[in-house]
């Protein structure tokens, strides 16, 4: 039998947010099978008229700044939850066995069944005439069980009945009668398999009456929200798998409060608990526990630190720091938790500059879950990371077109340039290693084999065990990162550059060049003013030097600038443009070719 634990669990925040955790359900193997199981809490939130309910009263404490009213709010839910809960579980779990007999078989469904706790028997016995009866369809099944739990959620919650019966709940006068008329509706359905006569769904419009009656000004945001979105039968199981899954949760963590941390003792985060106990450190142990310490109590957390790990909403997009002024010299690390913020985020910075997008399982590897980091070309010193599904993950390149750009450890450098700050093999494997083992609250080193979470991390680990003995130059990595991709952008100049297995080598085409004020000819990087001009020098040389064949035509921008600059000076070399009849012309000092940069930036 699984202990009662915390795989996964469905609330009302945010318009309905469903997590999972990646530890404990890696370890149990139940990825697949939690994932589901919370999906369909998930449905009836969105497809009954007490899930609706639901959701108005969550939006409304999301509003309300009264705190006497919000705290009655709270009691309402506290009170529906309660009164929902025995409906919500017999359709979770009946569901998600139907979905286990589905894709393995009667004989795995039964053994799911016999691992789960007796709590979660005791709801399965009341559908279990529905979804054992193998001479019925499976599809026959789970449209049964549906309707029926679908039929005892949608009560008429128009009239003052309803609200009046709630409000005696919340005032301690009967503060089980909905419970035991939600249950008792709930044990008629499937004692006589048939839905009740009544059951409505309610429309648009009447759910904004109700706004209106019960929540004020709630009933315009709804109406806009409505007017902007998406109707809302319109919610589908895929969208809520889209839209609703976190895999790092504040508030399912396991903390212990401590006035030390171990530093440098893996990923250190700075996040804001609210108004109890504010802006607190958090750090993962192995154990799988969070350690966790008030900013006050902390004097030298962040001296050994080299990175620190913060909320998105902590941090300043616009100015590109974090809101906590006093660790802005360390390297931030912005944690994504939702799908709706990373997909925001992610479009808004590739529309406007270039990115380094990986994801830490192998390209082909059918993890279930994965973790993508990306930062701009431009700024090694501020890393996005989001934890989430692998599904969740292609969907959104799909659906953003970048596919084509999102990397993975075997890779190489096209995935390692994320992290180059960190400048060694070393430091990145740990790096990697610790961030991992924080988003996943991994029990255990996320390096051994026989960690749960150890997927995770395994190609990473193999392909910087196969390169952690090369002998690199000092700033390997930063030089590496630097260069030129096949997505840089001209500022506006081209240059012809050699890439194997789609990496860049670092070669760059270059040639003799006659100086303004000298008859001695210069060594110089040749630089085209278009890319149709680039690729045609390339093709024409290519017949005298076949190695030319393996040259890409790629955008020179300031990023390449800076780190080239300073290398054609210790080499005394020029730039030297190629003119439209592909004819080499005079060479440029490097001030006079970067006065043409900054021309062009104006």
């Amino acid at each position: 039998m699984l202990k009662h634990t915390n795989l996964g669990a469905f609330s009302f925040e945010w318009g309905g947010k469903i997590y999972i955790s990646p530890s404990l359900n890696m370890e149990y193997g139940s990825e697949s099978s939690t994932c589901i199981h919370e999906m369909y809490h998930a449905y009836l939130a969105v497809n009954t008229n007490l899930g609706l309910v639901m959701n108005l009263i969550e939006m409304a404490k999301h509003f309300e700044r009264d705190e006497n009213y919000y705290l009655l709010l709270c009691k309402k839910m506290d009170v529906l939850y309660e009164a929902t809960r025995t409906v919500q579980e017999v359709f979770a779990n009946s569901m998600e066995l139907l979905w286990i007999e589905e894709n393995y078989g009667c004989e795995k469904r039964q053994e799911v069944y016999r691992q789960k706790t007796d709590e979660y028997k005791t709801y399965l016995m009341i559908a279990e005439k529905n979804w054992s009866d193998t001479e019925e369809t499976i599809e026959e099944r789970r449209r049964k069980i549906e309707s029926f739990c679908v039929s005892v959620l949608n009560i008429d919650v128009q009239g003052n009945e309803f609200w009046q019966r709630l409000d005696n709940c919340c005032e301690g006068i009967d503060f089980k009668q909905l419970e035991h008329e939600i249950n008792n509706r709930l044990e008629w359905v499937f004692k006589f398999q048939k839905c009740f006569e009544c059951s409505k769904y309610i429309e648009q419009d009447e759910l904004i009456e109700i706004a209106k009656h019960h929540f004020g000004s709630l009933a315009e945001k709804l109406e806009l929200g409505f007017k902007a979105g998406k109707d809302y039968k319109s919610v589908n199981l895929n969208n809520l798998l889209l839209e609703k899954i976190v895999v790092f949760d504040l508030g399912a963590l396991q903390l212990e409060k401590t006035n030390k941390l171990n530093v440098p003792g893996g990923a250190i985060g700075i996040f804001d608990f609210g108004t109890n106990q504010g802006k607190c450190y958090l750090q993962h142990e192995e154990s799988g526990v969070y350690k966790i310490a008030s900013a006050n109590d902390i004097k030298e957390v962040l001296r050994d630190s080299k990175y620190i790990i913060v909320s998105c909403e902590d941090f300043d997009f616009n100015r590109n720091v974090s809101r906590y002024n006093n660790i802005n010299d360390k390297i931030i690390f912005v944690l994504f938790d939702s799908v709706m913020s990373f997909k925001k985020w992610l479009r808004n910075i590739n529309e406007f500059e270039e990115i380094y997008v990986g994801c830490t399982n192998g390209k082909n590897d059918n993890c279930f879950f994965t973790i993508v980091y990306f930062r701009k070309r431009s700024c090694d010193s501020v890393i996005y990371v989001f934890p989430t599904l692998n599904l969740i993950a292609k969907n959104i390149f799909e659906e953003l077109k970048i596919i084509q750009i999102v990397k993975y450890p075997e890779d190489g450098m096209a995935f390692y340039n994320i992290f180059s700050v960190f400048n060694s093999w070393d430091n990145i494997f740990k790096v990697i290693r610790d961030t991992i083992s924080f988003f996943t609250g991994s029990k255990g080193n996320i390096a051994n084999i026989e960690n749960p979470c150890a997927e995770f991390f395994d190609q990473t680990k193999i392909t910087i065990l196969n390169s952690i003995f090369n002998i690199e130059g000092e700033n390997y990595f930063r030089i590496n990162s630097v260069l030129p991709t096949i997505q840089t952008e001209a500022e506006p100049f081209w240059i012809l550059m050699e890439f194997k297995n789609g990496n860049n080598t670092g070669n760059i085409k270059c040639e003799e060049g006659k100086s303004d004020d000298s008859e001695k000819k210069k060594i110089g990087v040749l630089y085209f003013y278009k890319k149709a001009n680039a690729e045609k020098y390339k093709n024409m040389m290519s017949r005298i030097n076949p190695s030319l064949v393996n040259y890409r035509a790629v955008g020179l921008d300031w990023v390449f600038w800076k780190k080239l600059r300073k290398y054609l000076q210790i080499k005394t070399m020029v730039m030297i443009g190629v003119r439209e009849k592909l004819s080499c012309g005079e060479c440029d000092t490097l001030d006079q070719f970067e006065y043409k940069l900054y021309k062009y930036c104006q």
